[in-house]
């Protein structure tokens, strides 16, 4: 693309109650008198119910720390609400199959919150919560540590792994709980402990499956027609996002600790670039862009001509990226928030073949509802996510 770039409720059709997200899959939902007025925030097409085709999913933040997932398949729409707590909010993490029963389950995660995660799953024509694997003292629910499902011939696993006995020398103890799904339910194998080192020990975490999140269409080539692009976390610790261009061509990123931030055309040329959380304790954004000559993921330079874009300037100073068409040519106003004072530093750039020209800076005295208004990450530009 740019030469110049661098890298629950059970429901029928006509009936729809809710329930809370702790029933258990074989417990039978209980009804809610008044349907909350919700905000959607994803919906995603997956399928649900194990009939091999595709189900409307919406996730919906229903005020507060109250939120909802419906399902909608062929034959009945289900919904089940949930709350978190911990003033945390919802985010979709994809959706996986993990028991033995035909058909994917539905995952969001919640930061700060306890338990972490929230699955459910299809039973009966309704969405309940997905039991869970044994493993846990006193059944708390998706907790932060690690869950592995896999699949050995038509049997499905699972492990639960926690922190057992940190070492000096960079060796943990890890307990694995495993479990095989029988009879419609996790069944406990057996119990053992194993040394791991700490980058082990963290791929462990979190939900380590074949997870699908979404798909997406924006022109990523720059070709101007719409391409798909899916994205997937392949195994817990790394993800993949898969363009398919409009004639059919194929290709991808990965990322390991990496998450999307969106999908938005940064540098007002034809294509749109990845914007990316590295994930990273330096705390910074990737801008990849497609390359149509060398065929690869490129780095589209920063104001400072880094090949990375910092979040912080310095620990209380975040730098947010407002763009703008002025007189025909992309704007990009650089926003740096002081979290210790009142003060707000501004710079605005012009891209110019090859780099972003500085114009101008300046500062200004803020009171905090001035600065709330202000942007925060990247403003400007539609931002699209799978």
């Amino acid at each position: 693309m740019k030469s110049n770039a661098f890298v629950i409720a059970a429901t029928s059709v006509a009936i729809i109650s809710s329930s809370v997200w702790s029933l258990p899959a074989n417990a039978a939902p209980n009804p809610a008198p008044n349907a909350p007025t919700a905000t959607v925030v994803k919906t995603v097409r997956v399928d649900v119910d194990g009939d091999g085709k595709s189900d409307d999913v919406r996730v919906s933040d229903l005020g507060g720390d109250r939120f909802q997932v419906t399902a909608t398949t062929a034959k009945a729409t289900s919904s089940i609400t949930f709350e978190l707590g911990y003033a945390a909010r919802a985010q979709w993490y994809g959706a996986a199959k993990l028991d033995g029963v035909k058909g994917k389950e539905l995952i969001l995660s919640a930061e700060g919150a306890n338990p972490r995660y929230r699955i459910f799953t299809w039973r009966k024509g309704a969405l309940v919560a997905e039991s869970f694997p044994p493993g846990l003292k006193n059944d708390v629910g998706w907790s932060y540590w690690g869950y592995r499902f896999f699949t050995v011939g038509k049997r499905s696993y699972a492990e639960y792994m926690s922190l057992g006995k940190v070492r000096k020398n960079g060796i943990d103890d890890v307990k694995i709980t495993r479990s095989a799904w029988r009879n419609g339910k996790w069944v406990k194998r057996y119990t053992s402990i194993v040394r791991k080192s700490a980058s082990k020990v963290l791929v462990s975490q979190g939900i380590v499956a074949s997870v699908y999140v979404g798909k997406a269409s924006i022109d990523v080539d720059g070709d101007g027609k719409l391409d798909a692009v899916t994205e997937r976390k392949p195994n817990g610790i790394t993800t993949t996002w898969t363009v398919v261009s409009a004639t059919g061509k194929k290709f991808s990123y990965t990322s390991r600790y990496g998450s999307l931030e969106g999908i938005a055309d940064v540098d007002g040329l034809p294509g749109a670039e990845f914007i990316i959380d590295t994930g990273t304790e330096a705390r910074l954004w990737s801008v990849l862009s497609w390359d149509r000559g060398s065929k690869k993921f490129l780095a589209l330079p920063s104001p400072e001509g880094s090949r990375s874009w910092r979040q912080f300037s310095d620990y209380h100073r975040s730098m947010n990226y407002e763009f703008a068409e002025v007189s025909g040519k992309r704007q990009l106003k650089v926003i740096e928030i002081d979290g210790v004072s009142d003060q707000v530093f501004f710079t605005t750039y012009l891209r110019e073949p090859g780099n972003w020209s500085k114009t101008k800076s300046w500062t200004e005295t803020l009171d905090s509802a001035a600065r709330d208004a202000l942007c925060h990450g990247f403003c400007g530009v539609k931002l699209t996510r799978p």
